[in-house]
């Protein structure tokens, strides 16, 4: 009994080296930087990892994820460790470059170290606040005489848990609020959450009411703030500076006020590749094919159409969104330029239009006809889409009765046959049927000709070209129709050991895969587009605009002899200077309602003058505005961080031609 006991102890001491420990990982902390964010702005996460068994281990791979709110832009963050931790000791891990595309309160579903899935975040309800606002006004009228009131209603969409401010402030024109604040709350808004909040302004008198309504949303939690604004004009009908005069004599009171029209306009220039713009109503762009200048209007505008009239033979076409129609403008019935509708707007009541060159030889749409119901329209299209068009439907109707009279002469022979002539019947019969045969052929080849001539396409510049130009018997060649040209819808063509084949430059969102030859090589390219891109090609988006403003006369006086005022036209140009990516000091000249576009990181910002005296000039950026004294400079903070980003400085006005001098720098 002895000796098995003294067996049994050895057998467990010789065991006691084989067992070993083992680790074991999971999250006991999470937190984010910062705990709330902006839309589309990148924030970071890091968790805390520990390691609660008996022995060191290490994780190699750990993945966040999102939950299914898709609230983020990847589907999952992965994140290498390799860090070894000791039993009840941590490690932490970060995750990078989180970027938000939905407002809300959002969260996460799993951490994944290696294969072993954590539900901490989950299970202790860890979320952010993403927040972002956007603020749409309104007027009760959109022109007003001097001393008369309008209301001026700002909506706010919240995105997001937020608090908002609400500013107004006046640009020009001398309009006032009174006694009322220009500074309203809105406060505990829910994300998708609308509020409105209205101001009564009384129009001066120096000239239209110009003002802007600013929304300045803050994170519940008091950490990330964003901000939104719009601004508007209000036409003041009588005003000294553009209302008509009037004279009288004798008994009779002075005249009133004259009217004012407004008119804003795109000057696109000629149409040599696709260029984009965005309309309001009664907006319009004025572009030129082959020297000859041309206007789109936008008539109306809805959700999700619009009616757009062409001039200068006035043609008017409804679009749907991605519709595209093929214009005539030289009548002859082939389309000279392509006008897609992009998008539509709905908060800033804009539609983004694509206008593009067409290739020779391609059949335009028709107008619509003015007074046709939509029933009849779309009768009228369907008519023509079975039977291809005008012409191929005269050639059918001539085809069938070709028809009908060989079936008639077919009948008379057969009704009027004899015996004795059996044998002539016989070649009679033959020589019908060879002369329907070759009718049916000849229809046959008049309607596909004809089918074959309606055709549609943008520009493709000199594909057929390109195909042509491939080196016969070469083993290997590439040939390209544009080359490396981002505004050209292009197509290469290559040949390997016999084999040839070709590819077309395509978009994919506002990613141009632009196709190219690198001698006799196939190549391309991502080319992501600063606006648009659309079918192959990058559209530049036009953005600066002319404002005509038509002011008449006012009625001429009572009693004795009296005239109506003059009417008077003033254009003002709006012009966007792009100063690219902002990486020195820049100085640039700009006037009154002009803008400044330039990139700091990538990011584009704007800063508008709104207006300048001889010493001091008033400017807006992001939402809100600040003034400067000639030597005066101010830091901007352009991401909301706290950190100032660029400066700029009033370094002067021209008392002559009232420009303003200012100079812009990167803070370092």
């Amino acid at each position: 009994m002895k000796d098995k006991i003294i067996f049994a102890l050895v057998l467990i001491f010789a065991a006691l080296p084989m067992a070993t420990g083992a680790a074991s990982f999971s999250v006991n902390s999470f937190s984010c930087t910062p705990s709330e964010a902006v839309l589309n702005d990148a924030f970071s996460c890091t968790a805390q990892i520990i390691n609660s068994g008996d022995a060191s281990g290490t994780v190699s791979t750990v993945i966040l994820y999102p939950d299914s709110n898709d609230w983020l832009e990847d589907s999952n963050y992965p994140q290498a460790s390799g860090t070894s931790v000791d039993p009840g000791q941590t490690t932490e891990v970060t995750f990078s470059g989180l970027r938000t595309v939905k407002t809300g309160s959002n969260g996460f579903s799993k951490i994944m170290l290696d294969d072993v899935a954590d539900t901490y975040v989950d299970d202790n309800n860890i979320e952010v606040n993403v927040i972002d606002v956007v603020v749409a006004v309104s007027e009760s009228d959109s022109t007003v005489a001097m001393g008369a009131s309008f209301d001026s209603t700002a909506e706010v969409t919240a995105g997001g848990n937020i608090d908002v401010s609400l500013t107004f402030s006046v640009s020009s024109g001398g309009c006032s609020i009174g006694n009322q604040d220009s500074t309203k709350t809105l406060s505990d808004m829910q994300d998708g959450n609308k509020q409105s909040r209205t101001w009564a302004v009384t129009q001066g008198t120096s000239g239209d009411c110009r003002y802007t309504i600013s929304a300045s949303a803050t994170g519940e939690g008091g950490v990330v703030t964003t901000s939104d604004s719009t601004s508007r004009t209000v036409i003041c009908t009588d005003c000294p500076t553009g209302g008509g005069s009037s004279s009288s004599s004798g008994g009779g009171g002075g005249g009133g006020g004259g009217a004012t029209t407004t008119t804003v306009t795109y000057p696109l220039g000629e149409i040599s590749s696709s260029t984009a713009v965005d309309l309001g109503v009664n907006e319009k762009a004025t572009f030129s094919v082959d020297d000859l200048e041309h206007e789109l209007i936008l008539k109306e505008l809805l959700e999700t159409q619009v009616k757009i009239e062409i001039n200068s033979e006035t043609q008017t076409f409804t679009l749907f969104v991605e519709d595209e129609k093929l214009i005539d403008l030289s009548e002859d019935n082939f389309a000279d330029v392509s006008v897609k509708l992009k998008s539509i707007n709905i908060l800033t009541n804009k539609a983004r239009f694509i206008l593009s060159p067409v290739r020779e030889g391609i059949p335009a749409d028709v107008g619509e006809e003015v007074g046709l119901s939509p029933e009849e329209e779309s009768a009228g299209k369907s008519g023509e889409d079975i039977f291809g068009g005008g012409n191929n439907f005269v050639w059918i109707i001539v085809f069938l009765g070709i028809i009908l009279i060989v079936i008639g002469v077919v009948y008379f022979y057969k009704k009027n046959r004899r015996p004795t002539y059996e044998p002539i019947r016989k070649r009679n019969a033959l020589h019908i049927s060879i002369f329907i045969i070759a009718i049916l052929i000849a229809g046959f080849f008049i309607y596909n000709y004809n089918s074959q001539k309606v055709i549609t396409g943008r520009v493709v510049d000199k594909i057929d070209d390109a195909e042509n130009n491939l080196g016969v018997g070469e083993s290997k060649s590439c040939s390209d129709s544009d080359g490396k040209n981002y505004l050209v819808r292009g197509k290469i063509s290559y040949c390997e050991d016999g084999e040839c084949a070709s590819d077309e430059d395509f978009c994919s969102g506002r990613v141009l895969n632009e196709f190219y030859c690198e001698g006799s090589n196939k190549n391309f390219v991502e080319y992501v587009c600063e606006n648009e891109c659309d079918e192959g090609t990058c559209a530049n988006l036009i953005t600066d605009y002319n404002i005509s403003s038509r002011r008449s006369g006012g009625g001429g006086g009572g009693g004795g002899s009296s005239s109506g005022g003059s009417s008077e036209i003033i254009t003002t140009s709006i012009t966007t200077h792009d100063l690219g990516e902002l990486d020195s000091e820049e100085t640039i000249d700009i006037s009154e309602g002009n803008r400044i576009s330039f990139a700091v990181n990538g990011n584009i910002y704007t800063v508008t003058l709104n207006d300048n005296s001889e010493t001091s000039a008033t400017m807006s950026f992001a939402g809100g505005t600040f003034t400067l004294t000639v030597g005066e400079e101010t830091a901007l903070d352009l991401n909301s961080d706290s950190v100032n980003d660029i400066y700029i400085r009033l370094r002067s006005v021209n008392i002559f031609n009232s420009k303003v001098k200012l100079t812009l720098r990167v803070f370092s």
